[in-house]
Order: C-alpha cells, then sequence, then structure tokens
C-alpha cells in the first residue's frame, strides 16, 4: 500500500493526515529542545514546581521535559544570546497568572535576568536573595501576599524599577548606595 494514494486528482484524507503528522513530529524533533544552560533551567523548574506552576492560568512550555521545548518560548520567558551563541533566561513575565507557593531561592541562578515581573498574584513566603543579578532592570512583585524583610539590593547597579508594594513585608528599607539608575 502506497504512503500517499491519489485519486481522481486529490490525496486521500488519512494519508494526508499521517503525511502531516510525520512531518510536525519530525519538525518538533529538530525544533524543540532546552536551549539554556542546565542551572538555569533548574531555576524555571523551581518558579513553576514552586508557584503551583499546574494550576498557572497561562503555562505553554513550563513543566516539560528538556527534550520537549524550547524554554525561551515558553510562556512569559524571554532571552538573549551571549558571545558564543549561549541563550540565557533574560526576562520572566508571569503577572496575573494564579501563581501561588512561593519563589524559590535560587532565583539568583539566572545571571542574565532584566525583569522580572510577578504582579497580581497569590505567591506567599520572602522575597529570595538578588545577590549576583547584576543585569537586573525591573523587579515587580507587587499586589501578591510576600512577607518577611525586604533583601539587600547590595551590588544590583542596573536596577531602574523596584516594585514591592501591595505585600507584607517587613522590617527597614536596605541601603539604596550605588543604585544610581533606580
Amino acid at each position: 500500500m502506497p504512503y500517499l494514494t491519489n485519486t481522481k486528482g486529490f490525496f486521500s484524507l488519512p494519508s494526508t493526515l499521517r503525511l502531516c503528522a510525520g512531518l510536525l513530529i519530525a519538525l518538533g524533533a529538530i525544533d524543540a529542545k532546552a536551549n539554556v544552560p542546565a542551572s538555569e533551567r533548574a531555576v524555571l523548574d523551581a518558579i513553576y514546581s514552586g508557584t503551583g506552576g499546574p494550576t498557572w492560568t497561562v503555562r505553554w512550555g513550563w513543566g516539560l521535559p528538556p527534550s520537549d521545548y524550547d524554554e525561551c518560548s515558553s510562556h512569559g520567558v524571554t532571552c538573549v544570546t551571549d558571545a558564543q551563541g549561549q541563550e540565557h533566561v533574560s526576562g520572566i513575565d508571569l503577572s496575573n497568572n494564579g501563581l501561588t507557593g512561593q519563589l524559590p531561592p535560587s532565583l539568583s541562578g539566572l545571571p542574565y535576568l532584566q525583569n522580572f515581573v510577578v504582579y497580581d498574584n497569590q505567591i506567599g513566603g520572602s522575597i529570595p536573595t538578588l545577590t549576583g543579578l547584576t543585569n537586573l532592570q525591573n523587579f515587580d512583585v507587587d499586589t501578591n501576599q510576600l512577607t518577611g524583610p525586604i533583601p539587600s539590593l547590595a551590588g544590583l547597579a542596573s536596577l531602574e524599577y523596584f516594585d514591592i508594594d501591595d505585600n507584607q513585608l517587613t522590617g527597614s528599607i536596605p541601603s539604596l548606595s550605588g543604585l544610581t539608575n533606580l
């Protein structure tokens, strides 16, 4: 039996569907792969598992095996490419997306992170350390249920916007010394 059959000038529907499905599978195997370093992938996985990922409003691309998708195409994730051609997570925007639970302490494992936006969710716990996020420009966690002190902002010279209002944070405002862009 031939793979494609031609009946009266048209390909038969079952054969055409098999061909299309085969092409989609083949293309998916070529295009769908993990592109960021494993350490950054681990932070994305920790965000997903720590904030109720399976219940998010929009979650396409999250929670899948590394071979099944490109992290940089996942909902709310943006990436930059370094001089060696390696992609890195540069932005996460999961605002108003039904996040619950807590942010992972490993957030600082995203050294290329410029924008972190998770406002208007139900995230609790404390704000993780931001130490080492020297490229961070925008940090927006307002309108959540975060508690505890505001972490140190030392070394975040690129920081331009820091929105933590409408949470239950305590303690004093950390030093703003060296934050000339804020």
